[in-house]
């Protein structure tokens, strides 16, 4: 199933940080078990569907030297910023060397509060995830700039690298 866009909800946004754009988009994600860097098993599309809060999500793979350390960084100021109740997810890109282990240590290492969740899983069950969110990259240092919010049940999806003010900002304009 190809991923459907709303282009009408589409808006590139011009900051300091670089131009970032941010669009509406659905998408049936597939049921594959996903776990924490605790064991714990979760449904990604429960976690960002959920009709009663925030989710962020990002991507990443330890060892990455290009976008990764950026967009850790935001995920930290966000998980600073944002309410108590909000998710923050980061799926890992190379579920085939981060383990549960290795997520745990890096969770450990960056200072991650409890509520952010490092996620890995089979090779087969993450790329079925990227795929469906239209995240694809060729070599893995070349991996896209993405995140994704939930908000309230609704998907949106950040192309670029905003930052996570601007980020802090848009989720108040869209919850209010």
């Amino acid at each position: 199933m190809a991923l459907q866009r709303i282009a009408a909800a589409s808006l590139f946004v011009f900051s300091a940080a670089g131009a970032w754009a941010f669009q509406s988009v659905q998408v049936t994600l597939p049921s594959v078990e996903l776990s924490d860097q605790h064991g714990r098993h979760l449904d990604l599309g429960q976690e960002l569907m959920a009709p009663d809060g925030v989710a962020v999500l990002s991507f990443f793979f330890q060892g990455c030297k290009a976008a990764c350390p950026v967009t850790e960084a935001e995920m930290h100021f966000l998980d600073t910023q944002l309410a108590p109740h909000a998710r923050l997810l980061t799926l890992t890109l190379d579920p085939l060397r981060d383990t549960v282990e290795r997520l745990a240590r890096h969770a450990a290492q960056t200072g991650a509060s409890a509520r952010w969740r490092f996620l890995t899983g089979d090779r087969e069950a993450v790329d079925a995830l990227l795929d469906r969110l239209d995240v694809r990259f060729g070599a893995l240092d070349e991996h896209p700039t993405v995140i994704f919010l939930a908000v309230h049940g609704q998907l949106f999806r950040l192309n670029g690298q905003p930052d996570a003010r601007e980020i802090v900002a848009l989720i108040k304009r869209l919850t209010s």
